[in-house]
């Protein structure tokens, strides 16, 4: 059977971020849709921090 859930977290740092994220997972794979929200412009690097920790969250807690 196939499990559609929908995460939205915010995170206030020096920015406002706020993150949807929806998850399909299915038997033979997991997609992963990420949109970010943002109130102000920051680093490439660091929405990929953000999204990697988020990942260490979701599969590995």
């Amino acid at each position: 059977m196939s499990r559609n859930s929908v995460i939205v977290i915010s995170i206030t740092l020096e920015y406002n971020i706020i993150i949807y994220l929806e998850i399909y997972d299915v038997i033979h794979g997991l997609v992963i849709n990420v949109i970010i929200k943002q109130r102000f412009d920051i680093k490439f690097n660091t929405s990929v921090l953000v999204l990697f920790i988020l990942h260490l969250c979701l599969f590995y807690l």
